[in-house]
């Protein structure tokens, strides 16, 4: 059997299981349909934004900002 890696959301660690379309993938890098609905409804004013700004950067933005 083949070595297959089930994605795992960058931002809340949730490795999922089901059908791909559900959630986003960017730049390689999985996010779960759970944490794109926060990403969507949060403001600056939410903790949970902070989360995801360092987030991005840690991963998504090392490769793109130098």
């Amino acid at each position: 059997m083949p070595n297959c890696k089930l994605p795992q959301c960058f931002l809340c660690g949730k490795i999922y299981r089901g059908n791909l379309e559900e959630g986003i993938i960017i730049r390689g890098y999985y996010i779960c349909e759970s944490c794109e609905e926060k990403i969507m409804k949060i403001t600056v004013n939410d903790s949970y934004y902070y989360k995801v700004v360092d987030r991005f950067k840690e991963t998504i933005w090392k490769d793109i900002v130098v």
